[in-house]
């Protein structure tokens, strides 16, 4: 939930929570009540990759920026947040970085969202 606050204060107003079948049920609330979409990964054990997929296809429409962020990562700046979000306007994909080590959350480009789909 402290992943899901951050990212809307920083910006984000399309959040997709994507969540295992067996996630904690305060956990589903608080996603419920954060997000635009909640939805299941029906196979986690294929790893974070199906999650992402599951993520990207729920959404309604290609939004102009589309961040990544997992969820057991709690520490993202909302100030983080949004300058990542002003910066994949370009249309690039776009990471943090601290010490030359990459970051979350991470925005997606168009062209990376299609590859990672296939």
């Amino acid at each position: 939930a402290t992943t899901m606050r951050a990212l809307a204060a920083g910006g984000v107003d399309g959040l997709v929570t994507v969540l295992a079948p067996d996630a904690d049920a305060r956990l589903r609330d608080e996603a419920a009540r954060l997000s635009r979409l909640v939805i299941v990964n029906p196979d986690p054990a294929q790893g974070m990759l199906s999650s992402v997929q599951a993520g990207l296809r729920a959404l309604p429409a290609a939004p102009a920026v589309c961040l990544l962020h997992p969820g057991d990562m709690p520490f993202v700046r909302p100030a983080t947040v949004s300058a990542i979000i002003a910066a994949a306007r370009s249309g690039r994909s776009v990471s943090p970085r601290l010490s030359d080590r990459g970051g979350h959350p991470v925005a997606l480009s168009p062209r990376l969202r299609d590859q990672i789909l296939r």
